[in-house]
């Protein structure tokens, strides 16, 4: 069975949710919420996906960045908002994928966009400021070197789905291997197995059930995971302050 763009986002949104039920103190206990994230790794790494397929097909890569710029600067706004006039101790835990999405739209215009005014800036200060834009997301930006990495991998195996399929696995091995070692050297327990951010390869699945079309495309469906994702954080952490 295959389900387009737009049907796959929804269920990604739904699996957000989940995720992020977290942030209520006390809501759920430790072994679901291991379980939840366990099942929700995938929801990043498909917007990474989603992502590069924007940018293969948008007609202007300079605008797609901005507008995830735009809306990762809004989400900024709002987590500060919610630090100042709810609960300061909130503020380092907030998620913001969507400037970790836009860091990496800036370093594949950076490394690889040949149109526009970008081909004046010389080759080596382009790559440079590339990489420094990725060192930035690694250090400050949610999911660090995740979201740039399977974004790369994403657009240099664009088309070549068995390549694809087997550097997810590499990166799901990468990150599970530590911290299946350290399980097992400090006697935890099995659901801290699920304590990762990769598990990458979760993501295969919905990828290859993906039939490469949009679906249903108006504003609200184009700008539904921008307004969503930031709007229900908001809303659990605005609960868990209260709870707290």
């Amino acid at each position: 069975m295959k389900f387009n763009s737009f049907q796959i986002k929804l269920f990604m949104m739904l699996l957000m949710v989940l995720d992020h039920l977290s942030i209520i103190p006390g809501f759920l206990p430790y072994e679901l919420i291991a379980v939840f994230h366990f099942i929700t790794r995938p929801v990043a790494i498909w917007f990474a996906f989603t992502l590069v397929e924007g940018y293969m097909h948008t007609h202007d890569r300079y605008a797609y960045c901005k507008r995830l710029f735009t809306f990762a600067g809004i989400m900024m706004i709002g987590n500060t908002m919610i630090m100042v006039t709810i609960n300061p101790e909130l503020m380092p835990n907030f998620p913001n994928i969507i400037l970790a999405l836009a860091l990496s739209c800036l370093a594949l215009i950076l490394f690889y966009h040949d149109e526009g005014k970008i081909t004046g800036i010389p080759p080596v200060l382009r790559t440079s400021t590339g990489i420094l834009v990725l060192v930035f997301c690694t250090l400050f930006a949610e999911g660090s070197f995740i979201i740039p990495a399977v974004v790369f991998i994403f657009y240099h195996t664009y088309n070549k789905p068995k390549q694809r399929d087997i550097w997810l696995w590499g990166i799901t091995l990468i990150l599970f291997i530590p911290v299946l070692i350290s399980v097992l050297t400090t006697g935890g327990s099995f659901f801290d197995l699920f304590y990762t951010e990769g598990y990458a390869v979760l993501v295969i699945p919905f990828i290859h059930m993906y039939n490469g079309k949009l679906g249903k495309k108006t504003k609200f469906t184009q700008y539904l995971f921008y307004v969503f994702y930031p709007l229900h954080i908001w809303i659990f952490y605005t609960l868990a302050a209260f709870i707290k």
